[in-house]
């Protein structure tokens, strides 16, 4: 888990991995100018569950989950997002579901505090992940990947997500699940798997809505899918034609602000795409 001086949502989230029943062992990179939450989670690093990694100078998630997978423990893997949390019997399912097939990852769905389907339109049934529908079935915090998939595909790409430095303020989740369908890994998409997460604001903050447009803009270019940009810019007119309709200004500034994002992500050209670094082959 990479964090940035969150006490109090640490704190809820180890409760509810603590209710899970499942042996589970915590990295934590925290990129705080101070060690503002090693108090909170202390008590699992005394118990040997758990791993307290401080980045002060470092900035941006996918670096912080690259630092804290330097030394992967286990044979499932998780990116919780330091605002989530595990309603009772969650990790349960996830051990189930690796154990009946030869998934590299699975997905489940992220909801509201109350229990809500939130932020996707998540299928109401289980389904195998694809590149058509990896939008609807996939966010950072509802993923898990099998240690082996994670030592195959590497580090995620840290030109995107939130704090990287760069305008491409997400997709760096969609980028990885890309990159391992690519290399024929197994994904399943589970509904019964629910992460809950706080309710928040800051998704309709529009420049923040550019800025998330604009990773997914990057990764389409990245990944060399044209069509899937041509059917989001698609869907970006055609919400702003019918905000227009409805005289809604709100939801009119919310779709262009996507279609632009994706436009600029798209064309944003850089030197090179990272390469991930090879995994070290011993635990």
């Amino acid at each position: 888990m990479s964090t940035v001086g969150r006490p109090s949502e640490l704190r809820r989230f180890l409760e509810s991995v603590s209710n899970q029943g499942e042996e589970v062992f915590i990295t934590v990179v925290e990129q705080a100018p101070e060690k503002i939450s090693l108090s909170v989670f202390q008590p699992w690093i005394e118990s040997g569950k758990g791993e307290y990694i401080h980045e002060p100078v470092m900035r941006g998630l996918s670096r912080g989950r690259n630092r804290g997978m330097r030394h992967l423990r286990g044979e499932i893997v998780a990116f919780p997002d330091d605002d989530c949390w595990y309603p009772a019997g969650v990790l349960s399912v996830v051990s189930g579901k690796f154990e009946a097939g030869t998934w590299g990852g699975v997905s489940g769905q992220l909801v509201s505090p109350e229990g809500e389907p939130f932020m996707l339109r998540w299928p109401i049934n289980a389904c195998r992940i694809n590149s058509r529908n990896i939008a609807r079935t996939t966010t950072s915090a509802t993923l898990f990947f099998a240690e082996r998939t994670i030592r195959q595909i590497g580090e995620f790409d840290e030109e995107l997500g939130a704090g990287a430095g760069t305008p491409f303020g997400a997709a760096e989740e969609t980028d990885y699940v890309l990159r391992a369908l690519k290399e024929k890994v197994g994904l399943v998409y589970e509904p019964r798997i629910a992460v809950k997460h706080r309710n928040s604001t800051e998704s309709e903050d529009p420049d923040r809505i550019q800025s998330y447009s604009q990773g997914l803009g990057r990764v389409l270019r990245k990944h060399r899918h044209p069509c899937r940009l041509l059917y989001w810019v698609t869907r970006s007119i055609a919400g702003c034609l019918l905000a227009l309709v409805k005289q809604d200004r709100a939801t009119l500034l919310r779709c262009r602000k996507q279609m632009v994002g994706r436009l600029k992500g798209y064309v944003h050209r850089y030197p090179r795409d990272r390469r991930s670094e090879p995994f070290p082959t011993s635990r």
